[in-house]
């Protein structure tokens, strides 16, 4: 190959990960597990309004706990007894003297089902124990889910070559919501295939708010819009409504 040749050949990146962080004020401050059984009730009763919560770590509780798999069209039910285990301070110490032990089979299998599906959730909520101090951890002053990955794909006349190198991608969300109001979304993109430079940059730059996108969510609801136009819309205000006006039925009925 001549040397000019070496000079215009275009450098191809293969696979890369895109990870969007979008902060938002929920409007008030608020109880983090009044709010989050809401959320979960929400989830329940309007499947095409909330993502699925597949696993939550409250820190207070010690462990991240794994929640019932999605069936199809079917959104995982928070068990009854979990709710009141929530707010036992018994089994609060009790979860957190077998994951000193790491001798409980129930705490095992809680650990073993999430390292196998929400590997990253585990790492964040390690990073939460190293990086915080303890005493802190235990006030609850947060919560973290981890909610049902989604698929999109481009759907856009403006970025056609995009649209063929992209192809269907799935999309991760991450969910911090702190008592003092603050909601924290982290999306991670794996991007699979091979792409120029330019392709990166322009993913990078306008996936997130400029792209229009064909979105299925985990229920197999269609839509389409922009990526944060989709999460706007299915967690940031819902989730404002639930805290506001302390639950969302004469929101809908209105």
């Amino acid at each position: 190959m001549s040397e000019s040749a070496e000079n215009n050949e275009e450098l191809i990146i293969k696979d890369f990960d895109l990870i969007y962080v979008i902060a938002f004020n929920i409007g008030t401050r608020i109880n983090i597990m009044d709010l989050w059984l809401e959320y979960a009730k929400a989830s329940q009763d309007f499947n095409d309004a909330l993502l699925n919560v597949k696993a939550f770590w409250y820190p207070p509780i010690g462990i991240p706990i794994p929640l019932s798999k999605i069936e199809k069209g079917k959104p995982s039910k928070l068990p009854s007894h979990l709710k009141k285990l929530l707010r036992d301070k018994t089994f609060l110490n009790y979860i957190n003297k077998a994951v000193e032990e790491t001798k409980n089979e129930l705490i095992k299998e809680f650990i073993e089902r999430l390292k196998r599906e929400a590997p990253l959730f585990m790492e964040l909520c390690d990073v939460d124990r190293i990086a915080l101090d303890p005493e802190y951890l235990k006030l609850g002053r947060y919560i973290r889910l981890k909610l049902a990955d989604f698929e999109a794909e481009i759907a856009d006349s403006r970025f056609k070559n995009l649209e063929t190198r992209v192809g269907r991608f799935r999309v991760e969300p991450y969910f911090l919501i702190h008592g003092t109001g603050v909601g924290v979304m982290t999306l991670w993109i794996n991007m699979k295939g091979e792409f120029t430079i330019d392709d990166v940059i322009k993913l990078s730059k306008y996936l997130i708010n400029n792209i229009n996108l064909r979105i299925r969510d985990p229920f197999g609801n269609q839509r389409e819009g922009t990526l944060s136009g989709f999460i706007n819309v299915t967690i940031i205000i819902p989730l404002q409504i639930i805290a506001l006006f302390k639950g969302h039925d004469e929101i809908i009925i209105n």
